[in-house]
Parts: structure tokens; C-alpha cells; sequence
């Protein structure tokens, strides 16, 4: 037998589904059948072997074999096993797609491999388009199906087109810009024996293209994940993230340092541990990398030019600010940076700036011919209002209407309600099948039957085996085989709650159930949960949860939470701080005692952040008040050197040699934004008589907007251009890093640099552009 099944009969060795999985396996004739099965299930998440039915593995496996036989014959073996076999991409739900998707785009497939893959694009652009959504990730059939989804969504879609169709592919990602708050993802194909990008579902004419071009010449960290054998990438290694391999990338997209950082506290060599490097991203300290020190307590890596922080916990909480400018090697002793609670700490955070990186021209692209699909799950939406269960459909979230199954629903439905608790608690905490963002399966029946009281739960968990593993196991995953994630089992323990009629949720990453018409904190889950086992080789921390509870009253504006200001806790389980959910955010809150991380942020136009954070000690049965502070911004801070597309230096005659300050504005008549800011130049008329002024439109200028008519007459220097085009409108959005379908587009410049840049109208715009101007003249 191949080796992949003696490792993988190893690694299950005391799994309750190794059995099963072995005759399964062995009960095919074709050797190289049972070495795709063998590989599959030695490199899965444990999640996947609970989850996905061996039906759907077998799908996977055997497109393999065909597809190594026929389009991938002459491929590398680890190319084609970690990126054409391998079923799982990202977070996905997991369905056979491979045959589904194959037979669809089989008939498109030529000679050329680029050929193919630009053809390929054109179908996933032509099938699926962007959509906010929540942070679960649909199954890529249901993504085809609905025509929509977010960027993790898109590029994990067309990845599985491109594998299906035998093109070794990835999926390519920024956790967090550091410029901005958001992050993204997109997709490398393996071709010509070498990886080129492209956007998922964002067709060009060429490889190596994309939208995206500016932002990620401005990134700390690219990279993949890899589930499969990690010897040909091992030098790109950057981490175990949730028992995940992470592949840098970064050297490929921006510029990049390598960079060494020695861990001690006091004369103790840091060795082996695990701590976070951060961006500070949505006002939180959010990881962009799962580091691990060495045996000398070294970690290294390449990464973006910027401002990262250290988070770590060691019976307390440390944030440890790293300019990356300044050096390549960092010796940190963790001491120096024990917490000061309650008192504010400010930093300046610089964010690496403009590039010249990635900007290649790309060729006209063809319309997408882009269509919008019915409603994939109307049978099911049709069934379930007829049965009398609207409300709880109603009460579902947009993207589980897509996949839900009548099934779950009936699952549900019957509950019983045990404490008689009013409608809104029963339908929203009994009923509902969501717990969290994980996928949707029946369990509550079964789980009736096994569960009497609360005891019986807590007496089940204390026989789960732990992983470090992020995929979700489902409920009944659990309850088969008590291997899952910390987060999965207090899922679990919410389906088995409301199975037995009792209403519950999870908030703030812990289970509380309804009592005395309130709810309370389960704490004697969280006590057995800290003494639970790990399956796996992670960090296992020894200190329990805190259960007694504290208060806290906020002081400041709320609703800015999530953006300008967060709060959140360390997750032993996650070995990170963790936000505290939107929906419990009040003035008055009644929190698990302990250590919380209270941060602020105002980033600027350029993407540099004025930030504070204020470690909260919140000592049991305490009434503690905090009062929200933000740093605020110099006007020198506001500051950038973008760099202007060369064609449009170009066809504005634009030079070094002239050093005049000007204003770029690309504008749209008759529309609010472009006249709001014309209005606020006009009372401007200094300004206006020293500035030179280029009004660029992207068709035709037909002067019937009053507002810009009358800047124009009090502009001394102005000049108009007309029919510049939607390509370069894009470029000049880009180069700034602004939202270039937003008009309008400003740029303040001096030479061919641009050192201010919006677009829409922004409330106080003409003073500010005022006092920009006079801080320009003056250097």
C-alpha cells in the first residue's frame, strides 16, 4: 500500500471513523484511486472527515484520477496533489463539484493553457459577481447558482473551475490591507511553470492583472493556505495557523524586508511560543501572521515595509508596537511592555505607501456578459411557507436561505419550550437553527433523544478530544466523533440546549442560556472546556476561565463600534484577541471578569492611523468606567506621494520641472458629489486665483452644471479635458487609492506627485485643500 495510506492510517489510529475509513478505501481495485483517497484523507481538516460524506471525497478523487491521466499527465506530483486533487480551497462548505463543474466547461477547453485560463475567467465573470455577504462561505455550486458572492467566495468559486478543468490553482489573499479596512482575495493559476494572478471573476485580457494591482503593491503579508505536503514550499513557511499551513507570498506583490525578531522576558529566552504579529485593521489588533519563536526564540520572515504590533498573553495581555523601518532585526524583552491599565497609550501608525509595483496595461476587456440567476432554494422557501414556518424562515439570514435544507427546518420547527418563554426568545433562541456562521445540518432530533438535562451535556463535553483546526465541525460532526475546535463544541452545546427546549445563544464566543427571564453565562461549560485535551501539537494553555462578572460603562459615541473603536478579549482557544460581538456592545455592560483590549483609530486619507488603546483590567463584582479617546491627526499626516498614472502626466502635460501646486479634479456633471465641491472651492477665490485647476470628465463636457461653470470662471488657470475614458478614470482611482467609481476624484499635486487624494464629496474638503496648499508652499 502507498505511503500516504500508512500515514494516514497513523494519523487516524484512534479515530472513530478510521475503521470506515480503511475498508472504504480498500474496497477499490485502482492503486492510484486508494493513493488519491489515502492523500485526501491524511492532509484534511478533522472537521471535513466529520462533515463530508466519503461519497463526496470519492468525487474529488476520482476527477483525480482522470484528470492526472489526461490534462495533468505531464504536471509536477506535488503541484497536482496540493492544487488540482485537494477538495477544500478556503473556508468553504464542502460538496462534489469537480464533475458538476467539469461538464460544464469541458467543451471550452483548447490547446493554449493561458488561452483556457482567460476563457475560463470570462465564465466565472459571465456566472458570479461581487456581493457583500457574511463571513460564511457558501459552497462554490451554490456561489454558481445564486450568481453572487464576496471575494472569498468568487476566488474559491473560480479555483474550483480552474481545477476542475486540470489548472493547478489557489486562492491568493491580504488577511488585512494595512492601508485600509477591508482585505481581499483572488486567485493564481499554475501555467507555464511558474504561478500567475488574476481576479476571480474579474476577466482581462491578460495574466498578472488586476484591480487589486496598487493595493497589493501596498501589503504586509500575501499568502495561501496549504493542506497538502509542504516540502517544495517549506522555505515560504510563515506559520501553523489553526493547524493550517500559511505560504508567503508577499515578495511576489510589494516590497518587502526580511525581518528577525528575539523574544525574551527578562533572561528567560521566549522558545517555542506562540504570539500574533498585527495590523491594527477596523480599529482592532488583528493577526496577519500565527508566529512561533525557535528553540533561541527567534522568528523570521518576510514582510511589508509598515507599522505591525506583537500580541501575546502571558497572564496578561501585551501589544508591542514594531516600526519595520527602522531595522531588520528586533530584540524584544516583554517586560518592557507590561500593561499600564487604564491609562491610554497612543501611536502614530505609518502604513507603506504608493508603489510602482504591478502596473502592467492591460488590453480592452470583452463584457462579461454578466447574468443574474433565480433564486437557487425556492422549492425549499415554498415548502416551508406552506408548512406554516414563515416566520422562521423569515428570521434566517440571506445567504442560508440558499442552501438551507426543508429538512433542518422541520428539524426545528416542533421545538418544544419547556419554561414557556415568550415568542421572540422561543423563535429566536429555540427554534432557530443558526447558532453561529457554521453550515446548516439536522441534528436537534437525535440530539432529543440523547440529551435529558444540562448535565448530561456537560457530562458529554468532557469527552471531546480538542484540535487547533478553524473549519467548524457541525453539530452532529461532534456528537459522532467528540473531535472538533472549542468553537465547534460550544455550537454544539447550543443545538443540544435548544434540542431540549431551552433557549440559548452564542455571544462574545461563550454560551449562555435563558434564565429567570434573562440570560446567564454557562459557566460550568467554560470551567470543562479550559481542562479539554488537544489532538494535535499546539500551545495548550493552562489558565482558566475567569466565570465571575464585572461591569463596564462606556462613555462616548457607540455606533462607531466595529470601525472606530473596538473592544475585545484574549481567546485562549484562538490564541488571540477576539471583538466582542456588535449586538453587546451597550453603555452599561455586564462582562466575564478579566482583561480586555479597549482600542480607537483615525485613519487618515493616506491610510496612516492616529491610534490609542487602553488596557481595561476588569477585576470581578467591579463597576469600572472608561471614557472613549482618539488620537487626533496633524495635518502633516495627512501627507502621501502618489504616484499618477504615466498617461495621465501625459496627457496633462504634467512635470517635475513645474512645481506650481495643482488640482486634479475628475468630475460628472449634474451630480451632487461634483457639485458640492465645486461649491466649497468657490468660496475659496485665493485659492483659486494661485491654483492651477484640470477638470478631466471621462466623455464629453456639455457645460450644463452651473456649479462647476462658475469655478471655472473664477479659476485663473484652468484647463478641461474631456473624453478621458472609464480605463483611465480606474487608473487615476487606483494610483490615489480611492474608490475610482465614485466621482468625484480630487488629487492634490505638486510636480507628478499627488500628496492628497479622495473621492465623493467629503464634508470641510475645500478648507482642508486650503490648508493643504499652504502647508505645500511653505516646504
Amino acid at each position: 500500500m502507498c505511503e500516504y495510506f500508512i500515514e494516514m492510517v497513523d494519523r487516524l489510529k484512534n479515530h472513530p471513523f478510521a475503521d470506515s475509513i480503511k475498508s472504504f478505501i480498500l474496497s477499490f481495485e485502482d492503486e492510484e484511486l486508494k493513493k488519491y483517497l489515502s492523500f485526501l484523507y491524511l492532509h484534511m481538516p478533522y472537521a471535513d472527515i466529520a462533515n463530508v460524506d466519503k461519497e463526496v471525497i470519492l468525487d474529488y478523487a476520482k476527477s483525480g484520477v482522470n484528470l492526472r491521466n489526461t490534462l495533468c499527465k505531464d504536471l509536477d506530483e506535488d503541484i497536482f496533489l496540493n492544487y488540482v486533487l485537494f477538495h477544500r480551497i478556503g473556508s468553504e462548505k464542502i460538496v462534489a463539484n469537480r464533475t458538476f463543474f467539469y461538464d460544464l466547461i469541458k467543451d471550452m477547453l483548447g490547446e493554449s493553457e493561458t488561452e483556457n485560463i482567460l476563457k475560463l475567467n470570462y465564465f466565472c465573470g459571465k456566472n458570479v459577481t461581487y456581493r457583500t455577504t457574511d463571513i460564511r462561505t457558501l459552497d462554490p455550486i451554490t456561489v454558481y447558482k445564486s450568481s453572487f458572492g464576496r471575494c472569498g467566495e468568487e476566488s474559491i468559486f473560480a479555483v474550483s473551475v480552474f481545477r476542475a478543468a486540470g489548472i493547478p490553482a489557489r486562492q491568493i489573499y491580504v488577511p488585512l490591507w494595512a492601508h485600509c479596512d477591508d482585505n481581499h482575495a483572488w486567485v493564481e493559476v499554475y501555467v507555464d511553470n511558474d504561478w500567475h494572478y488574476l481576479g476571480a471573476c474579474e476577466p482581462e485580457e491578460i495574466l498578472d492583472k488586476g484591480w487589486f494591482d496598487d493595493a497589493s503593491a501596498r501589503s504586509m503579508i500575501v499568502k495561501n493556505i496549504l493542506y497538502g505536503n509542504i516540502k517544495k514550499e517549506s522555505k515560504d513557511y510563515l506559520g501553523l495557523n489553526a493547524g493550517l499551513y500559511e505560504i508567503n507570498q508577499t515578495k511576489r506583490y510589494a516590497d518587502t524586508k526580511h525581518i528577525k525578531i528575539y523574544l525574551y522576558a527578562g533572561d528567560k529566552i521566549l522558545s517555542n511560543f506562540d504570539f500574533n504579529i498585527c495590523l491594527m485593521n477596523f480599529s482592532m489588533f488583528s493577526p496577519i501572521i500565527k508566529a512561533r519563536t525557535d528553540e533561541s526564540g527567534l522568528y523570521e520572515t518576510d514582510i511589508g515595509i509598515g507599522h505591525i504590533f506583537l500580541s501575546m498573553f502571558i497572564e496578561k495581555n501585551y501589544i508591542i508596537p514594531i516600526d519595520l523601518k527602522e531595522n531588520n532585526v528586533f530584540y524584544v524583552d516583554i517586560n518592557d511592555f507590561a500593561p499600564k491599565y487604564n491609562e491610554y497609550k497612543e501611536i502614530f501608525i505609518n502604513v507603506p505607501q504608493a508603489s510602482t509595483r504591478n502596473r502592467k496595461k492591460s488590453p480592452k476587456k470583452r463584457e462579461s456578459e454578466y447574468k443574474i440567476k433565480e433564486f437557487p432554494n425556492d422549492t425549499v422557501r415554498k415548502t416551508a411557507v406552506s408548512e406554516g414556518m414563515d416566520k422562521l424562515w423569515n428570521i434566517l439570514s440571506e445567504k442560508d436561505k440558499r442552501d438551507i435544507s426543508i429538512e433542518v427546518l422541520r428539524d426545528c420547527f416542533d421545538s418544544k419550550n419547556i419554561y414557556n418563554v415568550n415568542r421572540e426568545i422561543y423563535l429566536n433562541y429555540i427554534q432557530n437553527p443558526k447558532v453561529y456562521f457554521e453550515n446548516l445540518t439536522p441534528c436537534r432530533h437525535v440530539f432529543r433523544d440523547k440529551f435529558t438535562d444540562i448535565e448530561s451535556l456537560l457530562e458529554f463535553v468532557k469527552g471531546i478530544s480538542l484540535t487547533r483546526e478553524k473549519p467548524i465541525t457541525e453539530a452532529m460532526g461532534v456528537y459522532k466523533t467528540r473531535i472538533s475546535n472549542a468553537l465547534s463544541v460550544k455550537i454544539f452545546a447550543v443545538n443540544v440546549l435548544r434540542s431540549m427546549g431551552i433557549a440559548s445563544k452564542l455571544v462574545n464566543a461563550d454560551v449562555y442560556i435563558y434564565e429567570n427571564e434573562e440570560f446567564r453565562l454557562l459557566s460550568e461549560l467554560s470551567k470543562i472546556l479550559d481542562t479539554l485535551k488537544y489532538i494535535d501539537s499546539c500551545c495548550i494553555r493552562e489558565e482558566l476561565t475567569n466565570t465571575k462578572m464585572s461591569h463596564l460603562h462606556i462613555e462616548g459615541d457607540l455606533s462607531g463600534f466595529g470601525e472606530s473603536f473596538s473592544i475585545s478579549k484574549f481567546d485562549s482557544f484562538e490564541n488571540n484577541l477576539i471583538s466582542l460581538d456588535k449586538s453587546s456592545i451597550k453603555e452599561h455592560m455586564e462582562l466575564p471578569a478579566g482583561e480586555y483590549v479597549l482600542a480607537t483609530q483615525n485613519r487618515l486619507p493616506n491610510g496612516n492611523i492616529c491610534a490609542k488603546y487602553n488596557i481595561l483590567n476588569l477585576e470581578p463584582d467591579t463597576e469600572n468606567k472608561v471614557k472613549l479617546e482618539y488620537m487626533q491627526a496633524d495635518i502633516n499626516d495627512m501627507l502621501s506621494e502618489f504616484i499618477l498614472p504615466r498617461e495621465l502626466e501625459e496627457r496633462l502635460n504634467i512635470s517635475d520641472d513645474n512645481d506650481k501646486i495643482r488640482l486634479i479634479m475628475w468630475m460628472k456633471e449634474e451630480e451632487e458629489p461634483s457639485q458640492h465641491i465645486a461649491n466649497d472651492l468657490l468660496i475659496k477665490e485665493d485659492l483659486l486665483k494661485n491654483m492651477k485647476l484640470d477638470l478631466i470628465f471621462t466623455n464629453e463636457f456639455e457645460n450644463k452644471d452651473s456649479a462647476i461653470n462658475e469655478l471655472l470662471k473664477k479659476s485663473l488657470y484652468n484647463n478641461v479635458h474631456t473624453n478621458f475614458g472609464e480605463d483611465l478614470q480606474e487608473a487615476f482611482g487606483r494610483s490615489t487609492f480611492v474608490n475610482h467609481e465614485t466621482l468625484p476624484i480630487v488629487a492634490l499635486c505638486k510636480g507628478k506627485k499627488a500628496v492628497y487624494a479622495f473621492s465623493g464629496y467629503q464634508v470641510g474638503s475645500g478648507n482642508l485643500i486650503e490648508k493643504i496648499s499652504e502647508l505645500i508652499e511653505e516646504k
